[in-house]
């Protein structure tokens, strides 16, 4: 059977779609894949460079036009006629500005996408790793409500034996209840967090690895995202300043053509000037100087606050892990601990040396102290992440 060209040619489009979607699926997403995801998917939100439109480099102005008659009013008079064309030309101080500009516009651009994506990485580790701690606080809430029903059965049917009372029982519902509560919790707690990543970045898969080392430098900030914007739009403003100096004023040029027009004459004229101002002989005025003054104290301002803002946030955080991994080593003690009590305890209740009450809160403390301790590893690992945020690390 024959079949048409058009049709061999969309059934081998789509497999090859379903290929191509099954590669995709199968891969696992990087969190570098993802800020990729959540900066695009802000790209109407971003700041992009737009093309300027070109302008004449040489021209500081328009061109002016200027034509004029005069017309005589004696029998044997001289009537005028004068066309003149009138060029502003840019001096070589505002040349230097513009060119100056020109490249500034382009770095600051640049800037822009950089301080664009270190704000979503930041945005994106907090998210990942709330989301993550939410749903490890969910796993160790079900581990404990798994084994509170399982006491919950022995118990029950330990009171109905009459072997135990049943204050034992009352407990243990009463423990599970209260981790029902807190699974109902964190569970909209992670969902919320999973929303939001997906919110920001249009994906449904999550990132295999979020976990991130440490990078050890001597922390100057000059390449942080927002110092090197903030400098960048320093020298910009400076530039700006400096086209409406003195020296930025323009050379004219005109050419002109005049014709001169009696009874007994015609004569025509045709002539060029160059007008240069000779701004080099003089200062610069008050209000520029002040200007100028002004910006440079504003911009030494805002950097100071930003570097000293930058640095008592990498230095909380670095106090924060510090502490994280000292109380991590007491929770892997206290988890050892706990499991020890625990195994001694259930000897001695054998033994009938403790009442089941014990055994019991021996039990749930071993599981709150493996909760406590992974939440707590998770917790390290969020801060060194957020500590290559503060120093201006993007994924």
């Amino acid at each position: 059977m024959n079949y048409p060209l058009s049709l061999v040619a969309a059934v081998c489009f789509c497999l090859c779609v379903q290929n191509l979607s099954a590669q995709v699926s199968v891969k696992e997403l990087t969190m570098r894949d993802a800020v990729d995801a959540a900066v695009a998917q802000a790209r109407d939100l971003t700041i992009k460079a737009e093309q300027e439109p070109q302008s004449v480099s040489w021209l500081a102005a328009a061109p002016k036009l200027s034509v004029s008659y005069l017309d005589s009013r004696e029998a044997i008079g001289t009537d005028e006629t004068e066309v003149s064309l009138m060029l502003p030309i840019k001096s070589g101080w505002l040349r230097r500005a513009d060119a100056a500009l020109r490249h500034m516009s382009s770095e600051i651009a640049h800037a822009y996408e950089l301080r664009t994506r270190w704000f979503y990485s930041g945005v994106l580790r907090e998210t990942l790793w709330s989301h993550r701690l939410a749903t490890q606080k969910l796993v160790s809430i079900r581990e404990k409500l798994q084994l509170l029903k399982q006491l919950e059965r022995q118990q029950q049917d330990l009171a109905t034996a009459k072997v135990n009372s049943d204050l034992a029982l009352l407990l243990v519902q009463q423990e599970r209840l209260q981790a029902e509560l807190a699974e109902l919790e964190y569970h909209q707690l992670s969902e919320r967090w999973l929303r939001r990543y997906r919110e920001l970045t249009g994906l449904q898969q999550l990132p295999s690895t979020i976990a991130e080392q440490s990078i050890s430098i001597i922390d100057s900030y000059q390449q942080h995202p927002l110092v090197r914007l903030l400098d960048l739009e320093y020298q910009r403003e400076k530039e700006l300043l400096a086209s409406t100096s003195r020296r930025a004023e323009p050379w004219t040029f005109s050419v002109a053509s005049k014709q001169l027009e009696s009874p007994d004459l015609r004569e025509d004229q045709l002539g060029i000037s160059l007008e240069m101002p000779l701004s080099f002989l003089m200062g610069e005025d008050q209000s520029y100087s002040s200007a100028s003054l002004q910006l440079s104290q504003v911009y030494w301002k805002a950097k100071d606050e930003l570097l000293e803002q930058l640095h008592a946030q990498r230095n909380k955080i670095i106090n924060e892990v510090q502490v994280l991994q000292k109380k991590q080593r007491l929770l892997d003690e206290s988890v050892t601990l706990s499991k020890t009590l625990g195994q001694r305890a259930t000897e001695l209740q054998a033994a009938n040396e403790i009442n089941a009450e014990f055994v019991l809160r021996r039990r749930l403390a071993a599981v709150d102290a493996r909760a406590a301790a992974a939440s707590n590893r998770l917790q390290v690992e969020k801060s060194k992440a957020l500590l290559n945020q503060a120093r201006g690390y993007s994924l």
